[in-house]
């Protein structure tokens, strides 16, 4: 006898997988099991009957007309940036913290549109393009305070040195803060 179980490499009769087929009518299958029967049917082609079933009843096949496909598409442009429900007037906030503000003919604009907004205001008050090797610095160390006394131009290199600085000063200010706490201040 086979291992693995009493009915392991015994096929079923014609009977019992009607049976099982009668059963299985109208009952869904938890997303284990599917991806269990996908797994177990990985790499096998099906039967050139089954494909002529399957043409038959379009199985795979989008019931979407292409003139029903265009319209979809176009509804959809209908409802970005502006018309969109969940716009906010072009402006948002970068995961690093910075500002940004929707300027898609700006030279400074990602693949969406957006520049930060720090770049603008120093633009706009020095009438000129920021130069290529420059960024513009937040002397605060705030991202999002972009008034203009609170910005600088200041070269890439310069820039890493005064990062540099922060870090250093940061970390001293880190190892102070837990032997504060070692003694109990905090």
């Amino acid at each position: 006898m086979p291992t693995g179980g009493w009915n392991r490499g015994i096929p079923h009769s014609q009977e019992t997988k009607e049976k099982i087929r009668q059963k299985a009518l109208g009952r869904k299958m938890s997303e284990n099991t599917r991806l269990a029967i996908l797994k177990a049917h990985l790499g096998s082609k099906h039967s050139e009957s089954a494909k002529q079933k399957m043409r038959e009843k379009k199985i795979g096949k989008s019931s979407i007309t292409d003139e029903g496909r265009k319209g979809i598409i176009a509804s959809n442009r209908k409802r970005c940036k502006e018309k969109s429900s969940n716009w906010k007037g072009g402006k948002m906030i970068h995961s690093a913290g910075y500002k940004l503000i929707r300027m898609p003919e700006h030279y400074r604009a990602s693949k969406n549109g957006y520049v930060f907004e720090h770049i603008l205001i120093w633009e706009r008050i020095y009438n000129k393009k920021v130069p290529k090797g420059y960024v513009i610095h937040h002397l605060n160390g705030i991202k999002d305070d972009n008034r203009p006394e609170n910005l600088c131009i200041i070269s890439k290199k310069d820039h890493m040195k005064i990062n540099e600085k922060y870090k250093k000063r940061i970390r001293e200010l880190e190892l102070e803060i837990s032997r504060l706490k070692q003694l109990n201040f905090f």
